[in-house]
């Protein structure tokens, strides 16, 4: 015998952004900020792509200055650093200058996987998806159901189901005499 509880669909989780915001605002703290600002320039190409940039010369620019180089050698040296080529032609010997070497390897690490998901994602075309015209056309089609539904009923005599949890279509649980 199971012991599985029937959830209506109304009692499930929200899956809205919005309403998950929702319910852990007032609640700030600083790690959730900084998860947020990174889901919001991960999910943006244009400001992920700028990010990635933005990195890359930063850490440069910083590699010169602390290593002693022109800007050119610490541009390269970000790049063959950041994308984990490592010519070794340029190497950091100061501390900080290993310390801002760690930080860009970690920090292109998860940039460049985030890009990577973003253009893969770009190339990859699901033929079996939705377009929004087809999800307005099902939700037309779903609301004629519904009425043709309720004609009938009135047609019988049924009341209709009142308004809680069952009237979004989940099946009533195993032994209920709900219609």
């Amino acid at each position: 015998m199971s012991n599985a509880r029937f959830v209506p669909y109304g009692d499930l989780p929200s899956r809205d952004p919005d309403e998950r915001k929702a319910a852990t605002r007032g609640r700030f703290t600083a790690d959730n900020w900084l998860v947020d600002q990174f889901v919001r320039v991960a999910n943006r190409p244009q400001l992920l792509a700028i990010a990635t940039v933005v990195d890359l010369v930063a850490c440069g620019l910083a590699y010169a200055v602390i290593e002693g180089h022109d800007v050119v050698k610490g541009l390269w040296w970000a790049a063959v650093t950041g994308f984990t080529v490592g010519y070794g032609d340029t190497f950091p010997v100061t501390t900080a200058g290993r310390a801002l070497g760690a930080f860009l390897i970690i920090s292109m690490f998860v940039l460049a996987l985030c890009l990577g998901a973003q253009i893969t994602s770009r190339l990859i075309v699901d033929h079996d998806e939705f377009t929004h015209a087809e999800q307005v056309r099902l939700e037309n089609k779903m609301e004629q159901i519904l009425a043709g539904q309720a004609r009938i009923l009135a047609a019988l005599g049924i009341d209709p189901p009142d308004a809680g949890p069952n009237t979004t279509g989940a099946m009533p649980p195993p032994g209920s005499t709900d219609i």
